[in-house]
């Protein structure tokens, strides 16, 4: 009889920005656990002081080989023998990690593994556990736990499923961000920029939630971007006179320029535009979705109008790509000037329709290569590196694909965008006082999670909290006729 569920967070290499945000999917099954009537904790080990023992351990020797080796501040990081330490300290973590979770006297413990560098970490502590505590039930949630369901669940004996989170009814209990319960978010080092699922009514009840316990004033909605939901939900917040920051992702459907100042009078601030290619052809035929790319450019310029931080999401190359399709999505950034562009190599996952017939859009791919890569049996690298990738493509970009995308990155950077910038991230600059210099800030975070300076990643996270706290917009008073009129439109 299970009676305690211990849920996890173990940040995977090399760290990502993201790894500093609550963790929406571990609050929500909290919720569902105390509702079977089990006590629930969080371990959130996304925090810079949980990181700050790999600079503890390595700044001495950091500084000496980077006196003698003449490769910068980053070059140390690159030697054989400091990538041996740093495997060392990682391994001394994971049995810190591990033995707290073990002392935590759980009969079931759940980890979070959104990307496959957040699988290893979460596998190599939950080998740990086995061991300490041989009784307990141990699972996996999160993004790449569901898309790869067949190669996570029940590999080498750890995991005994994946937890699915599901749809967010209305009756469905809020996510636990309680102190008892989730520590971490308030210890300080965790970014008060929380995620909010469902439609418009649950948002708004789970942002009225969050503002109880925390006085953060900036979400994340995360749903598939269509109109209707954003027009809801903009009602929706507008019609209740909540005083919040957002950002969204947003389909490019006819009609999202004529509520783009909606959604800004709304609290939007930052919105992912999911364009994936400038080429028709390839939106339709490789990409399958509906949208016309001359209605993705009116509407992308109708948000940048309304005064909307716009990121464009592009996956290139793939294998249909070739001189015409580059040129395409250079003439869409021209058109439009995005703020942020974002480029993601192709990923094939468990359902989907690349993966169901990887053939007919030229992917060439075996399953026990599929297998290894989703496992992450690799050791991790602990620079941003250039992610290896279960396949290979055949066409005109088979045989350079991180040159190519880095030279498309290349061509937003030259037009001014921020490159590989979601709007999510946007959003927490623009609350902590960078708005206009987003690049700027950007730039600093990488550096930061780069060379392993955690007290600077504190002080941005310290300095985002404060700003988001006091982040009104408009007071009940302050809203004009005009606005009302349009929650009434």
């Amino acid at each position: 009889m299970i009676s305690k569920t211990v849920l996890v967070y173990v940040p995977g290499w090399p760290l990502r920005w993201e790894c500093f945000l609550p963790k929406a999917p571990l609050a929500r099954l909290a919720a569902r656990e105390i509702a079977l009537g089990r006590d629930a904790v969080v371990l959130d080990y996304g925090t810079p002081s949980s990181l700050e023992r790999f600079t503890e351990d390595l700044d001495a020797h950091a500084h000496q080989t980077e006196g003698v080796s003449g490769t910068g501040r980053l070059g140390w990081l690159r030697s054989w023998n400091t990538r041996g330490r740093l495997m060392a300290v990682r391994g001394k973590w994971h049995r810190d990690l591990a033995a707290e979770i073990a002392d935590s006297r759980a009969g079931k413990v759940v980890y979070l593994a959104d990307t496959r560098d957040d699988y290893r970490e979460a596998r190599a502590v939950a080998a740990l556990v086995r061991g300490l505590k041989p009784g307990a039930v141990q699972t996996v949630c999160g993004a790449h736990a569901e898309g790869h369901v067949p190669h996570v669940a029940g590999g080498e004996g750890l995991f005994e499923g994946v937890e699915h989170i599901g749809g967010l009814g209305p009756d469905a209990p809020m996510p636990v961000y309680d102190p008892a319960v989730y520590p971490s978010l308030y210890a300080g080092g965790k970014l008060h920029q929380f995620t909010v699922s469902g439609n418009a009514k649950r948002v708004v009840a789970e942002i009225s939630h969050c503002l109880r316990l925390v006085p953060g004033r900036t979400f994340h909605v995360e749903d598939k971007g269509g109109l209707a939901a954003a027009r809801d939900l903009a009602s929706e917040l507008m019609g209740g006179r909540l005083d919040v920051s957002y950002s969204r992702r947003l389909r490019p459907t006819q009609g999202v320029e004529g509520i783009a100042s909606l959604l800004e009078a709304s609290g939007c601030r930052c919105a992912d535009f999911p364009i994936m290619s400038g080429s028709q052809r390839l939106v339709e035929d490789f990409f399958g979705m509906t949208h016309g790319v001359s209605l993705a450019r009116a509407a992308l310029r109708a948000c940048r109008s309304a005064g909307i931080f716009a990121s464009l999401e592009l996956v290139y190359p793939c294998p249909w790509d070739d001189h015409h399709t580059r040129a395409e999505t250079l003439l869409f950034m021209d058109q439009t000037l995005p703020d942020a562009v974002k480029v993601d190599f192709p990923e094939l996952r468990y359902g989907g329709r690349w993966t169901a017939a990887p053939e007919d859009f030229g992917f060439q791919v075996a399953g026990s290569t599929m297998a290894r890569w989703a496992s992450a049996g690799d050791a991790p690298q602990f620079l941003p590196v250039p992610s290896p990738r279960p396949y290979k493509m055949r066409g005109s970009v088979g045989h350079r694909e991180d040159a190519d995308r880095d030279s498309l990155l290349a061509e937003a950077k030259a037009r001014g965008a921020a490159p590989d910038m979601a709007a999510q991230e946007a959003l927490i600059a623009k609350v902590a006082g960078w708005g206009g210099r987003e690049r700027a800030w950007k730039h600093n975070i990488d550096r930061a999670l780069a060379t392993g300076d955690f007290a600077g990643l504190s002080e941005h996270i310290t300095a985002f909290n404060r700003h988001a706290g006091r982040n009104a917009r408009k007071s009940a008073a302050e809203w004009s006729p005009m606005d009302l009129a349009a929650v009434a439109n």
